[in-house]
């Protein structure tokens, strides 16, 4: 099976969202933040894998949003412009 590109599994067995801030980001945003690492409450390999593409495609459409935009409310995510 391929190797998800933001997935990572701890000593435990829980599943992980790991995701490099772009340097872009970091600079605009006065922030040291290389990356972001969220639980995704999961030990099952399957499950993990949905909610690692679920979550690179919700963080890729955000950080499209706000290059473009600047900043973007969470109300807004769902709004095309």
């Amino acid at each position: 099976m391929p190797k998800e590109r933001h997935l990572i599994q701890n000593e435990y067995g829980a599943h992980f969202f790991r995701f490099t801030v772009p340097k872009w980001y970091q600079i605009s945003h006065s922030t040291n933040k290389k990356t972001i690492l969220l639980s995704l409450k999961t030990k099952d390999p399957d499950l993990a894998r949905a909610r690692v593409q679920q979550m690179s495609v919700f963080t890729r459409l955000l950080l499209t949003k706000i290059k473009k935009h600047g900043k973007v409310g969470f109300m807004s995510l769902g709004k095309q412009a």
